[in-house]
């Protein structure tokens, strides 16, 4: 057996060594973001009796009453506007299941592998539990059913359009863009956690025998790919939020439609920067590692020499990161923070507005 398939097949064998320190790094990671978000952001959220319900008028209650046409244009342009990212988020988390469970996790063993499937699992069981857990959606979309209240805006557009010959919006309507909210939050969180996962193996300190160039190249080309699969699903995450949070603006009045149309890009903007912050916090600790034991595999290959011949050497085997390389988790982390903006600055085009 050659001594590369050696290391590979004691890569595999040894998935849990070395985990502690990303372990400790993950967690405390997510501690100061609950600690950021929780004590800085969190307390500026707005409180119930901020909400009026009746305050406006939806597009079939407006005087003068507008052509029926513009009505449907604006129901199909906000229906819309969460449906196709719906399916591209959909699309981005097979991907990162094809990803994880092809690419990443078998790297490092069935343990690994059996590790994100639960991943997995738990991920979509929080997504499904947590997506009320954000004060923004009862003032710009529906209330959570466990209130006992039903005087959101997508609620009272839901009853309010009943007998009313221009509205298309019911509450069949609403059914349908709520299964797909549910749908989106349990795919989204879901890809998070496997996500995790996947950066947590990634970082997990290599033994000797393991700093070859055949296993660091791997790791160095799972994490790559894990960076840039993460930011597809979060930003169509982010993009899911903005057409949900956006829509009941859509069918409201003008005068009415301005003011909720900046809650929802605040509240969208919210979870932008959330997401943000959580590929930063679950990535970083794996480009560390990654980056560490490329260092570690130089100097063991080149014992004794100077920095350019393990720079060459680096070359040699495809391990120097360049710009490049270091462009693509750049923009991976900061893109569901501009999706927002970017939406706002495109939706003339792209959702009629």
């Amino acid at each position: 057996m050659k001594d590369a398939d050696v290391a590979k097949h004691a890569h595999r064998d040894n998935a849990w060594q070395g985990l502690m320190w990303p372990i400790l790094s993950l967690g405390g990671g997510m501690v100061a973001y609950f600690l950021l978000f929780g004590l800085l952001v969190d307390p500026l959220s707005p409180t119930g009796a901020a909400l009026h319900p009746n305050s406006y008028a939806f597009l079939w209650e407006a005087e003068p009453a507008p052509a029926p046409h513009q009505v449907l244009a604006a129901d199909l342009n906000a229906r819309y506007g969460i449906a196709i990212p719906s399916v591209l988020l959909t699309i981005a988390f097979l991907a990162t299941i094809a990803m994880a469970f092809v690419k990443v996790l078998p790297l490092f063993g069935k343990p690994a592998t059996a590790s994100g499937a639960v991943a997995l699992l738990v991920g979509a069981f929080i997504g499904y539990l947590e997506q009320y857990n954000n004060a923004t959606r009862a003032h710009v979309a529906n209330c959570n059913p466990a209130s006992g209240t039903a005087a959101c805006p997508l609620n009272q557009a839901a009853q309010r359009s009943d007998g009313q010959a221009l509205a298309s919006f019911d509450q069949a309507a609403l059914d349908q863009i709520l299964l797909l909210v549910h749908w989106n939050s349990m795919v989204s969180v879901a890809a998070i956690v496997l996500l995790g996962m996947c950066f947590l193996f990634i970082a997990r300190e290599a033994a000797e025998d393991e700093l070859t160039p055949d296993i660091l190249y791997q790791r160095k080309t799972a994490f790559l790919v894990s960076v840039v699969v993460a930011g597809l699903v979060l930003v169509f995450s982010v993009a899911t939020a903005n057409g949900f949070y956006r829509m009941a603006a859509a069918l409201m009045s003008p005068a009415d439609a301005a003011p909720m149309f900046a809650l929802a890009e605040a509240g969208a903007s919210y979870w932008g920067a959330v997401y943000s912050t959580v590929i930063i916090v679950i990535s970083a600790p794996a480009a560390m590692a990654v980056l560490a034991d490329i260092r570690r595999g130089a100097a063991l290959a080149c014992p004794g020499t100077e920095y350019a011949q393990r720079r060459d050497w680096r070359e040699d085997h495809g391990l120097n990161v360049n710009f490049r390389q270091v462009l693509a988790p750049l923009l991976a982390s900061l893109s569901p923070l501009l999706t927002t903006p970017a939406l706002n600055v495109l939706s003339p085009a792209l959702l009629g507005d």
